[in-house]
Parts: structure tokens; C-alpha cells; sequence
């Protein structure tokens, strides 16, 4: 019975991280306009939705666990080139996860603070002022 419901819990835990990044991709998507007359489809992207493109790239190389410690120091300095000076907590734990890689950490001491990064970045993301 602990086994099904350890199973049920991934695939739940999964299931809502797939939820988030669809959501995450959806803000990226150019609006869709139909002509009435014409029935010829327009594209229009504009400044936000490009701006939350650039977001959900950040968002789904923050979250890529696979990456050797020269390329997440190299996204980790993008994000917080991104980061304006509010979000000081976000900027913290950023400074902290490069402080850690540069003295030889091992990545997986740092799932916690990778974990905490990603759930900051995604309120960030999702808030309504910034897109």
C-alpha cells in the first residue's frame, strides 16, 4: 500500500510540474487574430510576450538539473541579470547556489536551495506586473 502511494504522489508531483510549465510556455505564445472578412490569420507578438518568452527560457534552464557546473553558473548569472533590485531574496539564494558550485559542492547537496530557486522564480514570473 506505501509503494502505490509513493506512486501516486510522483505521478501527482509530476502532473503539476507539467501544469506549470504548460502555463509557464502558454504567457509565450503569440496572440492568434482571425480576419472576419478575409478568415487570414495574424500573429502579433508583443513586448510582454516576448519578455515572458525570455522568462520561461530562464525558467526551464533553472530547472534543467542536467547541466555541468561552468553552463549553471553561466544560467544562474543570467537570472540574476534578469532580477531587479526587489527581488533581493531571489538574489540571495542565487549568490548562495554560485558561492557553493565555486567551492565543489556536489549537485546533489543542492536540491533544497535548487528547489526553492525555481518556486521563487516561477511567483516571479507569474506575477502580474512583470508580464
Amino acid at each position: 500500500m506505501a509503494i502505490i502511494d509513493r506512486l501516486k504522489t510522483k505521478v501527482a508531483a509530476k502532473a503539476k510540474q507539467q501544469r506549470l510549465e504548460d502555463l509557464i510556455d502558454s504567457l509565450c505564445q503569440p496572440s492568434v487574430w482571425i480576419q472576419p472578412t478575409t478568415g487570414t490569420i495574424t500573429e502579433v507578438q508583443t513586448p510582454a510576450q516576448a519578455n515572458a518568452k525570455i522568462q520561461s527560457d530562464l525558467y526551464h534552464s533553472l530547472v534543467d538539473l542536467s547541466k555541468a557546473t561552468p553552463a549553471r553558473l553561466e544560467v544562474l548569472n543570467q537570472v540574476k541579470a534578469s532580477l531587479e533590485v526587489e527581488d533581493s531574496e531571489l538574489l540571495d539564494l542565487l549568490t548562495r547556489e554560485e558561492n557553493l558550485l565555486t567551492r565543489g559542492r556536489r549537485p546533489a547537496m543542492l536540491t533544497g536551495l535548487r528547489r526553492r530557486i525555481a518556486s521563487l522564480y516561477v511567483y516571479k514570473i507569474l506575477k502580474p506586473l512583470d508580464h
